[in-house]
């Protein structure tokens, strides 16, 4: 029984030469990997604008919860596109863990540009995380030029958006432009938020004139996190410390091939200036192209305290208000608003001199100002937290004595003198403090 099985609707034409051509090569691949390496792929199936891949068992076991499955939207018919583009969204959520894994496994096609940049990406990971091995190694059974004619459009270029405040700082420098904006929610998650979220982005895209699309797919739900962020000391996150941009990287090639956009922008969530390496970076991504399309991380000059200042200049000038959506946490509403992510949020729209209200969140003043002291008497959070939580600190002291409409004048001067270097940091393991601008020297000479 071949470890490969297809599930596909009736089909003409260069559709059908294109199946065909996929069909020989699973099967000479079928028949070399077990005589080569293990095959990382049990079996997929392809029905539309549906993939659904059958991971190794040994491998799913050890580090994985479920097998992997992307859901796009109608219009995207995945049995029409080049296989090295249709396995990409797999192949860039696992292929981080193959490396940790130690193990060789196969693959049926890859894309050469796009292989030669995970080679370039893997050196890098060696250097940042000195204490952890990355011995393992997916290796096609046969690399190839991805059909560049997908890539018909250079003026449109698409954002990962999701209504936060860097993807909403990302597309707002390029308001006037037309954008394809995409958007991930998780597979089998059905919650009010997400409904509510999808309303959110079609009315920003509505008035601006944007495209929309998305992504359904248990992309993050799928990883045994506990089992991952214990492979290394290094390693306390496995998504943000490795799989953070080449995940949205592949998650987004079949919407690039089918809508023909050559160029993808992904927003930073750090700058800088931030303390410990992270895989959502410029040196990952601006190295993953492929089939013609371009990746550009954007705003990675720019603190979280820099976009509330830049929005609110926009704002201030007339520009209509954003909704930001950042919590991870909330049911039946966008932001919970009192998570850390939201407060650090409210603080940061503070910081800018903005009512808080103004971009989507309820909690009063002082109730946000109290959730905020209480917060921060716990006496350390996440190293990255810490991080933004310093910028905007830094911002306010700027522009101290400037508060929302007089408010907060008691809450900003116990802010801005609040000692954050004594502040704990929760998971920083064994990583080391670094300067990008050596990463970045580092990565050139790779």
């Amino acid at each position: 029984m071949l470890p490969y099985r297809f599930i596909v609707q009736p089909f003409k034409g260069s559709s059908m030469k294109r199946l065909l051509l996929f069909l020989a090569l699973v099967l000479s691949f079928v028949s070399s990997a077990t005589a080569q390496h293990q095959a990382l792929i049990s079996s997929f199936s392809i029905e539309k604008n549906e993939l659904n891949v059958r991971m190794n068992e040994q491998f799913k076991t050890a580090y994985f919860k479920k097998d992997f499955v992307a859901v796009y939207d109608k219009d995207i018919n995945l049995e029409q596109l080049d296989p090295a583009i249709v396995l990409m969204p797999f192949i860039l959520n696992v292929v981080g863990i193959v490396w940790l894994s130690g193990r060789k496994f196969s693959i049926p096609v890859m894309d050469r540009t796009l292989y030669e940049g995970l080679q370039k990406v893997k050196k890098l990971y060696k250097r940042m995380y000195k204490l952890t091995t990355f011995d393992g190694e997916l290796c096609p059974e046969k690399l190839v030029d991805a059909d560049a004619n997908c890539v018909r459009d250079s003026s449109m270029p698409a954002v990962c958006f999701t209504c936060g405040l860097d993807s909403t700082f990302t597309s707002l420098q390029r308001k006037d432009t037309k954008q394809l904006l995409i958007t991930f929610f998780h597979h089998k998650r059905k919650r009010k938020r997400d409904q509510l979220l999808r309303e959110e982005i079609k009315n920003y895209a509505d008035h601006y004139g944007h495209e929309r699309s998305t992504v359904v797919s248990n992309y993050e739900l799928m990883l045994n996190k506990k089992v991952l962020n214990a492979l290394s000391p290094e390693i306390t996150n496995i998504r943000t410390d490795i799989i953070e941009g080449m995940s949205w990287i592949g998650l987004t090639a079949p919407i690039m091939a089918s809508k023909g956009v050559s160029q993808l922008l992904i927003s930073a969530s750090l700058a800088w200036d931030a303390p410990y390496f992270h895989a959502g970076c410029p040196m990952v991504d601006e190295t993953l192209g492929y089939a013609g399309v371009r990746i550009k991380h954007c705003g990675f000059e720019s603190a979280r305290a820099d976009k509330h200042e830049y929005i609110a200049q926009l704002c201030d000038k007339g520009e209509r208000f954003p909704t930001l959506r950042v919590c991870s946490y909330a049911q039946g509403v966008l932001n919970c608003n009192t998570c850390e992510k939201c407060l650090r949020t409210i603080n940061g729209c503070w910081s800018a001199g903005h009512d808080h209200k103004k971009y989507g969140f309820t909690l009063s003043y002082d109730d946000a100002a109290q959730a905020t002291r209480k917060l921060l008497a716990l006496g350390g959070m996440r190293c990255y937290c810490r991080w933004h939580f310093m910028r905007i600190q830094k911002k306010w002291q700027e522009r101290i004595g400037k508060c929302v409409n007089g408010q907060l004048t008691e809450h900003a001067k116990w802010f801005t003198s609040f000692d954050f270097d004594s502040f704990d940091e929760w998971d920083v393991g064994l990583k080391q403090p670094i300067d990008w601008s050596d990463v970045a020297h580092t990565f050139m000479s790779l």
